[in-house]
């Protein structure tokens, strides 16, 4: 028997934010806070093996050739930056096409999760959907938790045709509510009230875009922007492009460091992002602060992103249950 909750009313503000959509703050990081612990079955999963882009096979490869939208200028070293924002949002761009045509074209499933300063073992938040082997387009959502080495399924979008209408179903909550937006590979907030930033598929063009609103308020400091080529063999043959973004003085958030536990408000920060040449695809950020004592805090993360044309068994038994939970819970569509 379920020991339900009440729900509280914040999640009916959450509801309606879903419904009418919201702003992501993409430049906003700051660690996740654990959530409630929910009656539901774990399963001890082993560690997948790590990979920072897709894995494609021959099945798996798009119908036609992916080509990156631009002749890389190796000239622009980090000794001899990119600093005109024009030309930076040009790379972006092409990044991003190059991203989008890398997506598997074939209907399959894709797992997303970070891994913060290479602890591999931390827990963490892990997303999956379902690619409906139309370009773009899913039509599931699974938010899972990781601890102490198992997966515990939380919230499910479901937008398949089995189902009456799109749903959210908060197994942290024991409600189910219907949720008129469409799945969304970029951004998690749409489908299930939260996500990892980048998602599935990153969006730091529109992000770029939004810097240009955000520095012409002068509370929120001094925006600057740099970008990079490294060349790099075992970066699949390939390189990587580093975009810089600092940040001096404004309003900045209090943030805990998360090697020591010590809570600082940063007076610069300093956010490194990789992008593999290969595939378009940012694999790696790297955050540096500075608080007003003049101490650097660094903390970087891996974005991982895996392929899987068949769900593997453990991933389809928590799935499994979290529809289970959904048939059972009263209201539920």
């Amino acid at each position: 028997m379920r020991n339900k909750r009440p729900v509280p009313w914040f999640l009916i503000g959450l509801v309606v934010l879903l419904v009418t959509g919201s702003v992501l703050l993409f430049f906003k990081n700051k660690r996740y806070t654990p959530s409630p612990t929910i009656p539901t079955a774990t399963l001890d999963l082993p560690e997948p093996s790590i990979s920072t882009q897709v894995p494609l096979n021959k099945e798996t490869l798009p119908t036609e050739d992916c080509k990156l939208a631009l002749e890389t200028p190796w000239e622009y070293d980090e000794s001899n930056p990119i600093t005109d924002e024009n030309k930076i949002l040009e790379i972006l761009n092409a990044l991003s096409g190059f991203e989008t045509c890398h997506l598997p074209r074939q209907e399959g499933w894709l797992l997303r999760y970070d891994i913060w300063e290479g602890k591999q073992e931390e827990d963490r938040r892990e997303y999956l959907t379902h690619l409906t082997g139309v370009p773009g387009a899913c039509d599931l959502q699974l938010w899972l938790r990781r601890s102490d080495g198992k997966l515990t399924p939380y919230r499910l979008y479901d937008a398949r045709e089995s189902v009456k209408e799109p749903n959210l179903l908060y197994m942290d909550y024991d409600l189910c509510v219907s949720i008129p937006e469409p799945c969304n590979l970029k951004n998690g907030y749409h489908n299930l009230g939260m996500g990892t930033d980048p998602y599935f598929l990153s969006d730091y063009t529109t992000a770029f875009l939004h810097d240009q609103t955000f520095k012409a308020n002068p509370q929120n400091g001094i925006v600057e922007a740099k970008g990079w080529f490294i060349r790099d063999r075992k970066q699949n043959g390939e390189g990587l492009f580093v975009y810089e973004r600092t940040v001096s003085g404004g309003n900045a958030a209090i943030h805990t460091d998360l090697v020591t536990g010590q809570t600082y408000t940063p007076i610069k920060q300093v956010r490194y992002i990789y992008f593999d040449l290969a595939s378009g695809r940012p694999v790696r950020e790297v955050f540096e602060r500075t608080s007003a004592e003049g101490n650097v805090y660094k903390t970087s993360r891996d974005m991982v992103l895996s392929f899987y044309t068949d769900l593997p068994q453990d991933l389809r038994s928590l799935l499994e249950s979290a529809e289970a939970y959904r048939k059972n819970l009263p209201g539920c569509p």
